[in-house]
């Protein structure tokens, strides 16, 4: 999965945007090409440098010094900074951009030289606190909405409402609570995450290090990432943002990539350090090597989504590996990868069959009777019993992907099924069961030995 980095620039327009011109994050990220999340860490990032300023600071600026002059604190448009030049006494409004950059936040925040101490978040639930849904609210639902044990960060003070906090949570999901529903991440995380254990953290410019170190023991761990590491740029804005106790721990899990996999994916998948692969582990304890593209999406999914996510894809592989074919498992993967096809939150996959108005299959097939399922004189397969598993004897179908049009249950994705019949239907498909994808149609669709009909879909 591709980072995308976002320049300074880009950030300080972002949050511009958001704060005067009212462009929602969600719609900043279709701008911008990237996540809401991304969009988010942006806008706290040039947020926390903003709340970093005083009038009469000195800053860095293109190779000399300037003085804080005056600040916008209301936003009222994008130069709200005048700078005042050291040497000459001339004052300018200046681009926030430029600032930034010539004096990174986490370099005065967070000493390049020293190691400092993670700080607690204390006191009331405030705009910027960290916090999770406290287990006694109505809220406490485990939803992508509503997520549990997931920190979020409070957005906004809606004041004298009922709902008077707006949270902003890891997914990039927000929601409206009110005190008694949140609790203060410092006042939980210790207790059921991480208890007894301190975070440092040392960030210059092109490189971050995080020390854990266990209070009762005194042992000491570290990890490091550089700027060319996968994921550097969203971990980087997270510290810029907060550098809290639960902030860091966030950034130290996800800065090993084999720790982030096992803590989402229930220790199903996991990573050899020195062969950089991922392995699945089955439920029977053998383990099988996950394809490189697949192992690649597998660690983005987990750090993009969380762990909802994840534990659909942990049931998905789980069927997957239990495929007897190679090939179809790598050619499933190509289908799915095609035709950004969804997993159903039992691990099987969604695809699109097109029937005739009468609900048989628009072609025949060599199964000219079966006790299982219906079929007519031309070995045409009934559809219409939603809900019920359609399936043959893995061996009547061919497993040769080089095979274009052959034998076995025949699935695809919707613009591809759409085109063979008058009538569309959605199937799941179990990813044991996958047969084959066919090459030449660039893995629009494939072979099974099974599948359910779901629904109608419209065409």
């Amino acid at each position: 999965m591709a980072v995308t980095m976002v320049s300074t620039s880009a950030k300080v327009k972002m949050f511009f945007d958001n704060t005067i011109g009212d462009i929602t994050k969600t719609e900043l990220g279709g701008l911008y090409g990237v996540s809401r999340k991304t969009v988010a860490r942006s806008i706290k990032e040039v947020r926390a440098f903003l709340n970093s300023l005083s009038v009469g600071q000195t800053l860095n600026y293109q190779g000399g010094k300037v003085v804080i002059d005056y600040i916008d604190e209301d936003i009222q448009d994008d130069m709200p900074i005048r700078i005042r030049s050291a040497n000459s006494g001339r004052t300018w409004e200046n681009d926030l951009a430029d600032l930034m950059d010539s004096n990174p936040v986490v370099a005065k925040t967070i000493s390049t030289i020293e190691v400092v101490p993670a700080v607690e978040v204390e006191g009331r639930i405030s705009v910027g606190s960290q916090v999770f849904i406290a287990e006694s609210s109505e809220f406490y639902l485990g939803t992508s909405w509503n997520p549990k044990g997931v920190v979020g960060t409070v957005e906004k003070d809606n004041g004298d409402s009922c709902q008077e906090y707006t949270v902003e949570w890891a997914n990039g999901n927000s929601n409206t609570y009110s005190l008694r529903d949140l609790v203060l991440a410092s006042d939980v995380t210790e207790q059921k995450e991480d208890e007894g254990s301190d975070y440092f953290v040392v960030a210059p410019q092109d490189s971050i290090t995080i020390i854990r170190v266990c209070k009762e023991s005194g042992e000491v761990e570290s990890r490091n990432i550089n700027k060319h590491s996968t994921g550097f740029s969203d971990i980087r804005a997270m510290i810029v943002a907060s550098q809290d106790k639960p902030t860091l721990q966030e950034a130290f899990t996800l800065m090993d990539i084999k720790g982030a996999i096992e803590a989402f994916s229930i220790g199903r998948v996991k990573v050899d350090p020195e062969g950089e692969t991922v392995v699945f582990v089955k439920r029977d304890g053998n383990e099988r090597k996950v394809p490189e593209d697949l192992a690649a999406d597998i660690i983005g999914t987990i750090k993009e989504h969380g762990r909802d996510e994840s534990e659909k894809l942990v049931k998905f592989l789980d069927a997957l590996m239990d495929n007897s074919s190679f090939k179809a498992i790598e050619g499933l993967y190509r289908f799915m990868k095609h035709n950004c096809i969804d997993i159903n939150e039992d691990g099987s996959i969604q695809a699109w069959k097109g029937v005739m108005d009468n609900m048989y299959s628009s072609h025949g097939g060599s199964i000219k009777s079966s006790p299982t399922i219906q079929v007519n004189e031309n070995g045409q397969v009934y559809n219409g019993d939603f809900g019920k598993e359609i399936r043959v004897d893995r061996s009547e179908v061919d497993d040769d992907p080089d095979s274009t049009c052959s034998h076995g249950l025949h699935v695809g994705n919707k613009d591809y099924a759409s085109s063979w019949a008058s009538t569309l239907i959605s199937v799941s498909v179990k990813p044991q069961d996958v047969v084959a994808v066919p090459k030449d149609y660039n893995g629009a669709k494939m072979r099974t030995c099974g599948y359910t009909p779901i629904s109608t879909e419209a065409k």
